[in-house]
């Protein structure tokens, strides 16, 4: 044998030195959190053949043993099932966070001063109104319940607004996040791919690199492989974020032209992309065509949660209406032909006020003020209309310019069915337009119902001494007007704010001429001439002209409750009188919450589960590594003292048999 006994005992020292190291480096850093426990490689040495046997078979000695490799204890299925649920969990916990804001929002979670108990304040005073029709405290409770609904309406849009410029803050910070894990990961990479091909083993890399990898999977839904050389390659919804070198980096585009929102794209640009940049330009992260939801298997990742709340733009009850890019034009030119009908009726009444000799009186200026208001809008519409034209018809950005309106369309459609904001807004002003356009019609005579074929005939139709109906030039029944305190005919409660420009804030018109159509939250305001001291006797109540007349309060109240006629409000397709209307939608909000919750508690049961079974497998247990320390310090004892005794013998070798070389 000779001296082989040395180099086995000597191995196996070597060994259990190796050994005790790694078990000594598992339990330093066994409070890192990801830190994947390690452990030798062990294999037989090379053998050496002292001989052949009467069987001709090779007689071979063992030369001890030897360690190949120190690997990290992981199990990649359940990395993967982590992964998943975590990236589950994190959409879902972000669908309650954001729920709950709006909930805020609404006033639903604290406080008296909720929209529903305003709702129900503005359903009181109209039935007070009915008991006593003439008096000044009905009447000026009235105003102040129809006050304090638009201030309290428009307060919970603001915040609403105001929610998804934060949601929109929080996903630039998510993009930026994203590309810097993805950088980071790519420079894990290199590092493992540099060390490993060097001969040494680059463990503590790879738990920093799974640790990113963790949190990319909370971020978006990922697809993780492994390279043969040691690389991940990390894949979101069909999209390469990370592969052997190369980076995908995210970007971001401007969802529209009248707001900052916008959204993450697959670009190489440093800038923010304009809203008229073309698809072919960059590649979206969100499909527009589906929605992200569990049927889906596609609701995973903060990221995705966030522009499930935010949306791509506020909306209001007019934004469903927008057409598609191609049928643009026609409803652009029918908002010009109505303003110009609308300036010639302007242009007639100043040039009968002058043929009168008025010119100069008040009437005179409040008409040639809304003459030049009229001139206005009907010049803008026209400059919209042709820019429209000229870029949909231009033969060299013609296409670019379609391709970029259909993707904006398209995520507007999305973010209208889909996204939670944008669809509260949309139902809260459709309440909202319900109601402001229901009290003009009735303060002006034009409160209308539908017959069983749904058509729309005035409540209260104009009538001759003969009790028959008063038609106008085209047959139409014409609706008698109420009269106020003053035998005046009435005027409507709610009109349009505007800006110093005369453009209503902050939503394009769908028809100006139309005033139900821009009656939006953010653009009513209380007519001043109510606002006025003795501004409730403007209110016009009275169909004889009697004080104690309340017909026109108690067909208010059964058209309130209605859910059928023009002021029916449409919620998911079904419509509601408008008490129910808002108990419906946000009893949409509170399950969705409850659903959102209930996937929370289950996602985060195998959350932990997934973990369990991850840390059971990579964890450092403190009983088995002290366990194991012992093991291989006797296997090291055990060893030395082999070489002790080998030691030995050859020393009574050469010591005390003769001296050597006689």
């Amino acid at each position: 044998m000779g001296f082989g006994g040395l180099n086995i005992a000597s191995s196996g020292m070597r060994a259990a030195q190796v050994n005790l190291a790694v078990t000594g480096h598992n339990i330093s850093n066994s409070e890192i959190p990801g830190y994947s426990r390690q452990r030798i490689v062990q294999t037989t040495a090379f053998t050496r053949t002292i001989g052949i046997n009467r069987a001709q078979e090779r007689m071979v000695v063992g030369m001890g043993t030897d360690w190949t490799n120190v690997h990290q204890i992981r199990n990649e299925f359940l990395d993967i099932s982590y992964r998943q649920n975590v990236g589950r969990l994190s959409f879902y916990s972000t669908v309650v966070q954001t729920g709950l804001v709006v909930e805020s929002l609404l006033g639903e979670l604290h406080g008296a001063y909720n929209f529903q108990s305003v709702l129900n304040d503005m359903w009181s005073s109209i039935q007070e109104l009915t008991a006593n029709p003439a008096g000044i405290d009905t009447r000026q409770l009235f105003l102040a319940t129809a006050n304090s609904l638009l201030n309290k309406a428009q307060d919970v849009m603001t915040g609403l607004i105001d929610y998804q410029y934060n949601l929109d803050a929080q996903i630039r910070a998510m993009v930026a996040e994203i590309n810097h894990t993805a950088q980071e990961i790519n420079r894990l990479n290199h590092l493992i791919r540099s060390e490993e091909g060097a001969g040494d083993k680059a463990n503590d890399f790879r738990d920093e690199r799974n640790r990113l990898v963790d949190r990319m999977a909370e971020m978006i839904p990922i697809d993780v492989f492994s390279a043969p050389d040691g690389d991940v390659i990390i894949i979101s919804q069909g999209h390469t974020i990370v592969s052997q070198g190369f980076v995908n980096t995210m970007g971001l585009r401007f969802t529209s032209n009248e707001f900052s929102f916008v959204e993450p794209v697959f670009t190489r640009s440093q800038e923010i992309l304009s809203a008229g940049t073309p698809p072919d330009q960059f590649t979206a992260f969100t499909n527009y065509r589906r929605a992200i939801n569990n049927a889906n298997n596609n609701d995973f990742g903060q990221l995705n949660a966030l522009l499930m709340a935010r949306g791509v733009v506020p909306a209001n009850h007019t934004t469903a209406d927008i057409l598609p890019p191609s049928e643009r034009v026609d409803l652009l030119q029918q908002i010009v032909d109505n303003l110009e009908a609308a300036r010639d009726n302007a242009q007639d009444l100043v040039d009968s006020l002058v043929a009168d000799g008025l010119a100069g009186t008040p009437a005179y200026l409040s008409a040639q003020a809304a003459l030049e208001r009229a001139e206005l809008a009907l010049l803008g519409a026209e400059n919209r209309r042709d820019q429209w034209i000229t870029a949909w018809n231009d033969p060299v950005t013609g296409y670019d310019f379609r391709a970029a309106e259909y993707h904006n369309w398209n995520a507007m459609m999305w973010s209208l069915n889909h996204a939670k904001i944008p669809r509260v807004q949309q139902n809260l002003d459709r309440i909202v337009n319900s109601v402001a356009t229901m009290i003009n019609d009735a303060f002006t005579g034009n409160l209308r119902r539908v017959d069983p074929t749904g058509a729309e005939y005035y409540v209260f139709p104009l009538t001759d001494a003969d009790g028959n109906l008063v038609l106008d030039a085209n047959g139409n029944p014409q609706p008698m007007r109420p009269l106020d305190k003053e035998g005046n005919l009435g005027i409507p409660l709610f009109i349009r704010r505007t800006d110093p420009e005369g453009v209503a804030w902050p939503f394009p018109d769908v028809d100006p001429t139309r005033i139900a159509t821009v009656f939006t939250i953010n653009n009513l305001q209380i007519n001043p001439a109510f606002l006025e001291l003795d501004g409730h006797d403007f209110l016009a109540l009275s169909l004889s002209g009697a004080p104690d007349d309340n017909r026109l309060t108690l067909a208010l109240q059964e058209i309130w409750l209605s859910n059928t006629g023009p002021y029916a409000v449409n919620i998911g397709g079904r419509y509601f009188g408008v008490q129910d209307a808002y108990i419906r939608f946000t009893g949409d909000i509170a399950t969705q919450i409850h659903e959102a919750n209930n996937r929370v508690a289950a996602g985060t049961i195998q959350v932990q589960q997934a973990d369990h079974l991850r840390q059971s497998v990579k964890g450092v247990s403190m009983d088995e590594e002290l366990n194991h320390m012992l093991r291989f310090q006797f296997a090291f004892q055990s060893a030395s003292r082999v070489f002790n005794v080998i030691d030995g013998m050859i020393d009574q070798i050469v010591n005390r048999t003769g001296r050597v070389g006689l």
